[in-house]
């Protein structure tokens, strides 16, 4: 089982990468006030749906994201959705792996020019990729569990602190030299930006949701983050604990307990185990607060550490600000090179093997619809077999593209929409619309699984979180036609994310990337 720690980390593996780089371009978009609060509120929408997530995967004793989203629909559009969300998690986790490995081509090679030579062959990009990717990235993505990586999991949170001290020391350096650059600073709101353009780099940047189950379900559970933090802040932790159970009259405690045995013996796939009023043990309660706090503490320190990042770059750059903050800073200072390389080491050894087992477990979902004798009988080569074709497959197209540009903001605006937004408000509403209907109470007051008498009770106002889950909704479709509307279809509303468009070859990059073509 993992720790409160380890999982705290594994987050940050999964999100830390070429996203955090681009945060300094979100200021050049929205100004420095538009940027931190726009950050700030996609922060605490995703953290809402991490939760919605957790809350229906233990609710419906789902192991998977397209698991969870079966069970949540139920019949024929069930599977079918639940086959699309999978093909669009594969989607959305190759373009992830692609970048990962595009950083490790982008930032180690100069640095061991500085050991070999410039000209040398073991400085050339497509060696480091390969070499890199074949000894590391490779065999760390065969592990089994998540759990496994928990040796190397803190480096993620090295790396991200360690980048955002050499960006703010170097862009203190560079605004010492040129004092002027304060004045070309937007402090306020840059109104002229679309801020829907802005949001695919922090979604990008903060996705977590496609991991979250798998991390919940090799969370310990009794969480030390859940001692820690309920001692420390008992007034926020009043306003998001479980409800203490309610006393229950005697002569309905015997009906109680046989609701609850009747829930634990339902089929988890059956659409009647989410209708029957369930309870839940302390155990419970104890290990889904304690994730709520693991996605507090995860979130918290990405946003700090991006804000860092991001308003240094900035600053010292302005208007100039590339969607890759480290190739704006000279390569003579060696401090930052170092960065450079942690950077990619991060990309290579804890990024990219723990992107690639949600990925491997929605493609073996995928194709055990379509040859389960397969899956069933061979495991292990099923296991192995995905890995290194997942693998080789990134390596390809990373190999052959050297600027993906707009081709992640449309990863990020159209399957970061259905993953982060779209799908789990659906199924956080779908759950407790069943809910409210079985229940002489409204469901909706309800952020977690929960009884009449006793549950995990959200203190806020029901019709507050429950406008929260359509808000979210309603963000991500307008998020995903935003995209398709400005960067695929026709053209954009406004100033693109990276000058001069989407060109065809950015198009055909898109396409390139996709498993299915």
């Amino acid at each position: 089982m993992a720790s409160s720690w380890s999982s705290v980390f594994t987050l940050g593996n999964t999100a830390i990468g070429v996203g955090c780089l681009s945060f300094p371009y979100v200021y050049r978009l929205c100004g420095v006030l538009g940027g931190m609060s726009l950050s700030a509120v996609v922060s605490l929408i995703m953290v809402f749906t991490l939760n919605a997530l957790v809350s229906s995967a233990h609710f419906y004793k789902a192991s998977s994201y397209q698991g969870l989203l079966e069970v949540a629909l139920g019949g024929p559009l069930g599977k079918m959705a639940s086959t699309i969300l999978g093909m669009t998690i594969c989607f959305y986790i190759f373009g992830c792996l692609i970048g990962y490995l595009m950083v490790v081509g982008d930032v180690i090679p100069p640095f061991v020019g500085l050991v070999v030579g410039a000209e040398s062959f073991w400085a050339q990009r497509w060696v480091v990729i390969t070499l890199v990717g074949t000894l590391v990235s490779l065999p760390i993505s065969c592990v089994h569990n998540l759990s496994a990586l928990t040796s190397i999991s803190g480096l993620s949170v090295f790396t991200l602190g360690y980048t955002a001290l050499m960006v703010i020391v170097s862009a203190g350096r560079r605004m010492a030299l040129y004092p002027d650059l304060w004045e070309k600073v937007e402090w306020g709101v840059r109104m002229e930006t679309n801020p829907l353009s802005a949001v695919p780099i922090i979604v990008y940047a903060l996705q977590c949701q496609i991991i979250i189950i798998n991390v919940y379900s090799e969370l310990e559970s009794k969480p030390s983050l859940t001692r820690v933090f309920t001692s420390r802040f008992r007034w926020l932790h009043r306003l998001t604990a479980p409800a203490a159970p309610e006393s229950v009259p005697e002569g309905e405690e015997d009906s109680s307990d046989a609701d609850e045995e009747r829930a634990q013996d339902a089929s988890p796939s059956s659409l009647q185990a989410p209708l029957l009023h369930r309870t839940f043990s302390g155990a419970d309660s104890t290990r889904i607060t304690g994730m709520m706090w693991i996605v507090g503490v995860a979130t918290f320190v990405l946003w700090v550490g991006y804000t860092l990042i991001a308003l240094s770059g900035y600053l010292a750059y302005n208007d100039d600000v590339q969607t890759d903050i480290l190739t704006n800073f000279p390569t003579d200072f060696i401090p930052l090179q170092v960065a450079r390389v942690i950077m990619g080491l991060n990309s290579g050894c804890c990024s990219f093997p723990v992107n690639v087992f949600p990925m491997r477990q929605a493609l073996t979902l995928l194709v055990s619809k379509i040859f389960p004798k397969a899956v069933d009988g061979y495991p292990l080569l099923m296991h192995y077999t995905l890995t290194v074709v997942i693998f080789v497959s990134a390596l390809v197209v990373a190999l052959s593209i050297t600027e993906l540009g707009d081709v992640f903001n449309v990863v990020g605006g159209t399957a970061g929409a259905l993953i982060v937004f779209i799908a789990p408000c659906t199924i956080w509403i779908l759950q407790h619309v069943k809910m409210s209907r079985s229940s002489s109470e409204s469901a909706l007051s309800y952020l977690a699984p929960a009884t009449v008498s006793r549950g995990f009770v959200w203190k806020a106002r029901p019709v507050m979180t429950a406008s929260l889950a359509v808000s979210t909704l309603v963000l991500g479709v307008a998020l995903f036609v935003n995209t398709v509307y400005s960067r695929v279809a026709f053209k954009p509303f406004d100033a693109p994310i990276v000058p001069g468009g989407v060109s065809p070859d950015d198009v055909s990059a898109l396409v390139a990337m996709s498993p299915f073509w």
